[in-house]
């Protein structure tokens, strides 16, 4: 049985689950756990809680079955008692001066100096008539309601938040489209630039060389006649024409010099790439204000209301309340205006 136990341990050892076996997960191996003992404060897979209702008859086990929120409810029932600080220590004491629960080891290490420190058992004797239940259920309740609003408020603002994550992502997709159309539009220009230099260019080399191709036919045709037996008046002609094409010739070539070896470069537009270089995104994700939908005509009515008497023996006039505020433990601080102080009341509207 032993091996069988291990070896179902050991299939299971790399899937975490929310509730896992206590026993498992004391030898580092993740079984789901499946069984709740009230007792033993443990929970167990389906191998383990043999061995345990073997050696425990008389413990009372909850399957998880019975119900989805069953380790949830136990678990609070079984460390009600325990201190949430030093969760293995049982709470015994309590410190009037901090208003908070004590183990042993919160007196030791942080309450060994507080004056008003009682155990449990005087603590309720002298409580029972300085809180009211009845206060305290209803607080219980409009904190629950609370809390469940809040709740649905939060999965509202989750769908608002995707709803605006989609969003922005469609933004971010359009500043990027209109980027690439105004790169776009660049490059167009740039070409359209470099084809009409181009293309002058071009047409200014190939002129050039229809020019010198004529010169060179001319001089050709000219040298030759030079060289036949023809008249004095024809030889004169052709040799002052030679003269004249070779000095059309020689301007031709002074001209050309100028163009040849005439090429296109290209000068990118450092500011452009420096201004994309130094964009570290397309635009700052801010996190906006939160926005509190409040009913303007929503009727404000006074569910209960109480009188408590807040005049100490050192004030010198009646009490004037002009400001209270709650505090994160629930106490409440109150501004006496005629006095010229703030009193401090706990739960249980006591100075």
């Amino acid at each position: 049985m032993a091996s069988n136990l291990n070896n179902s341990q050991q299939k299971g050892s790399d899937v975490f689950y929310d509730v896992c076996c206590s026993v498992c997960e004391e030898d580092g191996i993740h079984n789901e756990g499946l069984f709740h003992c009230k007792i033993c404060f443990k929970t167990y897979c389906d191998e383990c809680v043999k061995m345990h209702k073997k050696l425990h008859k008389d413990h009372a086990v909850s399957a998880k079955c019975d119900g989805e929120s069953w380790y949830v409810a136990n678990k609070v029932g079984d460390t009600i008692e325990l201190c949430e600080q030093h969760t293995t220590e049982k709470l015994t004491m309590f410190c009037e001066d901090h208003e908070q629960l004590l183990c042993q080891l919160c007196l030791l290490l942080k309450h060994r100096q507080c004056s008003k420190v009682f155990t449990l058992a005087e603590q309720a004797k002298s409580n029972s008539q300085r809180i009211p239940l009845v206060q305290v259920t209803k607080g219980i309740e409009k904190s629950q309601k609370r809390l469940k609003d809040m709740v649905d408020r939060g999965k509202d603002n989750i769908k608002s938040l995707k709803a605006s994550y989609e969003q922005i992502c469609e933004e971010i997709l359009d500043e990027r489209r209109q980027i690439n159309e105004n790169l776009d539009r660049l490059q167009q220009n740039t070409i359209r630039e470099l084809q009409s230099i181009h293309e002058r260019l071009n047409n200014s080399i190939e002129d050039d060389t229809t020019r010198c191709l004529e010169c060179i036919s001319k001089l050709k045709i000219y040298g030759a006649k030079l060289k036949d037996n023809i008249l004095p008046e024809r030889t004169f002609i052709t040799l002052r024409k030679c003269i004249d094409q070779t000095a059309a010739a020689d301007s031709l070539l002074k001209s050309m010099i100028k163009n040849d070896g005439t090429d296109i470069k290209f000068q990118p537009n450092r500011e452009l790439i420096q201004c994309h270089a130094d964009c570290t995104d397309l635009g700052k994700i801010i996190i906006g204000e939160p926005q509190h939908n409040v009913d303007p005509n929503k009727i404000v009515s006074i569910e209960d209301k109480s009188e408590y008497n807040v005049l100490t023996a050192t004030d010198k006039n009646a009490c004037s309340i002009t400001g209270i505020c709650t505090t994160s433990n629930g106490d409440l601080v109150i501004a006496d205006w005629n006095n010229n102080c703030v009193k401090l009341l706990n739960q249980a509207y006591k100075l």
